[in-house]
């Protein structure tokens, strides 16, 4: 661009940056304007301006001060330093400003004294001094400003006074029009007060106005319903983006996960980089179950790059401790009570599972604004894969669960010390059951008046409570399970079916508990119910687990017709689902057949088990991942036992197969590395069990390797980790996961300077699936060699 000579030119070329929102390259242009020209008002002026609204608001604040002084007589000088402060977060500061500039204000300025005691009440609002913020509201400011009523809503909404707040809003919008921070902020009440269809006709509002503006001002063509493109300058003022958050989150209220995610896809496409704080959070959220390791890190970048969502930290703390990176959470717990944090490491590959607070479970973020749209910064996420936290990142105002906490604590404790975890998860329970009694007591008293808010607000309350509750019993009850002391694990369970009886979760770990210890017709009774409630359009809603272990109940029981019967209708249904998604994986009949599998084994029937174990595999470039192997070689090794304890035999035509099986292992597994070594095998969500991470965590029916004679007889499954039916936490009630996806993330998959994580033999050169199927080939020929 050549330089210009002309002032006018150059004073085009600044207002024409700054209408496209090119703020830094304006600021360059005025910085050598300045120089020239340092006292020049309407320099300074600009750059303070371009500052501000590149959200430079510590320089910002800076100029504006400078001008302040230079020109003290210019009120909105003022005005905007002390904004520029309260954006900061300097609020301190904010409000001393506020008091000063009081004295800069005449009596006829009524204007200027309006504005200035409403940005303090704005400040007030931030430091949560509520009835300060109240007092000026209501005794300073101007009732014809709508930003009155506006920020006396927002102050209602924290004092949780949602009914109120709305009635002030849509005055506001009957009065001056509609105003879409105003709409969404309806919206937002509307979702507090769990009145979700209300909320979400507000926010079709919102969209359909947007879609709207956007089509007058930019000639857009598109139908009201159709993604509009992104837009910064638009959307900067439309709340859409809020709008679509606050949609996503009511439907992962409702557990409509899917929709959910649809919600965010509404959005204007954008790329990682450019999404908001809270559109980041949520995305990270959704996507847990298919990238546990990528939600962390984003949460963790988040909260390098403050102001991030409120639930952040919860959220991040219930994501470590369901990965059993306690350590980390441990850290995380106490850098939240010092308000503020160092957290040491790196982050690879998050080996393991661990139990995480069920009661709110995760929660996606929104937001409540006061009299301006809350909007977070673009920042770059080009470091969301190895994020460490540094230079002491302050997380005070968090407000964190304390039963969340308690829950963290009791969790962390007990890897260490089972005994002294279980006895803070049993101090835990006894209150969350006082919770749970008078949310009962508040609701059976207005059952009469079902379908008030108030009557709405017990059944929310009481569902909570329940949650709740029952995410710290099925703690306490899997550190029994933990120790295979399976008939404590059912006293505990026992003893929380008053409460817990409906809830899917207890009904999974009860069925896999009775399963366990061999009970198998009563837990027969208890998989088919489960079967049956989740079962919505096909059998592949179902978790996979249950399938498996329901099918062994009826192998045990010697109904093999009924089991038959699930299997057909299983492969019927893995073949729709092929046709209508070649590219999905389905690995529901592969799971079953493995179990099934395993169980012939056990019993040394190796004929039968080693052909539906090399049968649950195909194909094998679709079914093979390091879970599937990792309870498909564990036959194989058992075999190997056996042959060399000169226990069986096998037919020639059985050992080719299982030779051109462990071949294709070796062709298709070399970019995957093999799983090893004790993995916990819970995860609470929301009081539900998820399973993700891994389908090995999906696949277990008990028993161990080399056991004795005796001991193969009766325990299908054998592991140097524990691999009870689906395990406590183990088994899938929440329809998020898709029965037999896996993540996208590093489990199994090699990736350049990576040591392979927690779950490889060997440090220096980590072994792959290729590697041991190798191993056991040459194993079984030179055992073979023998016979």
């Amino acid at each position: 661009m050549s330089r210009l000579s002309s002032s006018a030119s150059l004073t085009q070329q600044v207002y024409t940056l700054i209408q496209e929102q090119k703020f830094k390259e304006a600021i360059g242009i005025l910085s050598r304007m300045k120089t020239q020209f340092p006292r020049s008002r309407a320099a300074n002026s600009l750059i303070a301006y371009c500052r501000y609204a590149s959200e430079e608001f510590e320089q910002a604040a800076e100029d504006y001060e400078n001008l302040m002084n230079q020109f003290p007589t210019v009120k909105d000088y003022r005005l905007s330093y002390i904004k520029s402060l309260y954006k900061a977060g300097k609020f301190e500061e904010a409000e001393r400003a506020c008091f000063a500039s009081r004295f800069a204000a005449s009596e006829d300025d009524t204007q200027f004294s309006h504005q200035l005691h409403l940005l303090h009440a704005t400040i007030k609002y931030e430091k949560q001094e509520y009835a300060g913020a109240t007092d000026i509201i209501q005794n300073q400011c101007s009732d014809e400003d709508p930003n009155t009523k506006i920020t006396e809503a927002a102050i209602l909404m924290k004092q949780q006074k949602y009914d109120r707040a709305t009635q002030l809003l849509i005055e506001t919008i009957t009065s001056g029009g509609y105003l879409p921070h105003v709409a969404y902020n309806i919206a937002l009440c509307h979702f507090m007060m769990k009145q979700y269809v209300m909320s979400l006709k507000s926010i079709e509002d919102i969209q359909e106005k947007a879609t709207r503006d956007y089509q007058e001002t930019r000639g857009y063509m598109g139908a009201v319903s159709d993604q509009i493109p992104f837009d910064p300058e638009f959307l900067k003022d439309s709340m859409l983006i809020e709008a679509l958050n606050l949609k996503a989150a009511i439907e992962y209220s409702l557990k409509n996960y899917d929709k959910a995610k649809d919600a965010l896809d509404e959005m204007p496409m954008r790329e990682e980089y450019e999404l908001d704080h809270v559109t980041l959070h949520n995305t990270a959220i959704l996507n847990v179950d298919d990238d546990t390791d990528n939600a962390i890190n984003k949460l963790f970048f988040l909260l390098s790059r403050p102001p991030f969502p409120k639930e952040t930290v919860a959220n991040l703390l219930i994501l470590l401790c369901k990965v059993g990176d306690y350590e980390r959470a441990g850290e995380l717990l106490q850098a939240e009570r010092q308000g503020s944090t160092k957290l040491s490491g790196g982050w690879g590959r998050i080996g393991g599972n661990g139990t995480t607070f069920g009661g709110a479970g995760l929660r996606l973020a929104t937001g409540v604004v006061p009299s301006t749209a809350l909007r977070m910064g673009t920042v770059p996420m080009t470091a969301a894969e190895s994020v460490v936290l540094s230079g002491g990142v302050q997380l005070t105002g968090v407000d964190l669960d304390p039963q969340l906490r308690e829950f963290v604590e009791a969790s962390i404790v007990a890897q260490s010390n089972g005994f002294e975890g279980y006895r803070l998860f049993q101090a835990l329970s006894a209150k969350q059951l006082d919770d749970v009694k008078r949310a009962t007591k508040t609701f059976q008293e207005l059952r009469n008046g079902i379908g008030t808010e108030q009557a709405t607000f017990a059944v929310k309350e009481q569902e909570r409570a329940v949650q709740v509750y029952m995410a710290s019993m099925m703690s306490m009850a899997k550190i029994f399970w933990d120790l295979k002391k399976y008939p404590q694990t059912a006293r505990v369970l026992q003893s929380c079916r008053e409460v817990c009886e409906d809830e899917m979760a207890f009904q999974l770990n009860l069925a896999h508990t009775l399963f366990v210890q061999e009970q198998y017709k009563v837990a027969l009774t208890m998989y088919d119910k489960i079967v049956e409630r989740q079962q919505e359009t096909s059998i592949l809603d179902v978790t996979p687990i249950v399938l498996a272990n329901l099918c062994v109940c009826y192998v045990m029981g010697e109904q093999n017709g009924e089991g038959e019967e699930i299997i057909m209708r299983v492969d019927k249904e893995e073949e729709n689902a092929l046709i209508r998604d070649p590219e999905k994986p389905v690995l529901h009949q592969c799971i079953i057949d493995l179990v099934i599998g395993t169980l012939y084994c056990s019993r040394r029937t190796f004929e039968f088990g080693i052909a539906r174990t090399i049968k649950s595999f195909h194909p094998v470039e679709k079914k093979l991942n390091p879970g599937t192997w990792f309870y498909a070689k564990r036959n194989f090794a058992y075999m190997c036992e056996c042959f060399a304890k000169h226990q069986i035999a096998l037919k020639e035509e059985t050992q080719q197969q299982i030779i051109r099986f462990l071949d294709q292992v070796d062709r298709h597994g070399r970019e995957m590395f093999a799983e090893n070594g004790d993995v916990a095998a819970a995860e609470i969500y929301e009081g539900e069990y998820t399973g993700k991470g891994k389908e090995n965590d999906l696949l277990s029916v008990g028993g161990e390797s080399g056991s004795s004679s005796s001991s193969s007889s009766t325990s299908p499954l054998s592991s140097s980790r524990s691999t009870r039916p689906g395990g406590i936490g183990s088994a899938s009630g929440d329809k998020r996961r898709r029965p037999g996806e896996r993540g996208s993330s590093s489990m199994g998959k090699r990736k350049d300077g990576e040591d392979g994580g927690s779950t490889t033999m060997m440090k220096k050169k980590p072994v792959t699936v290729s590697d041991e199927a190798r191993l056991i080939k040459k194993m079984l020929l030179q055992l073979w060699d023998t016979q």
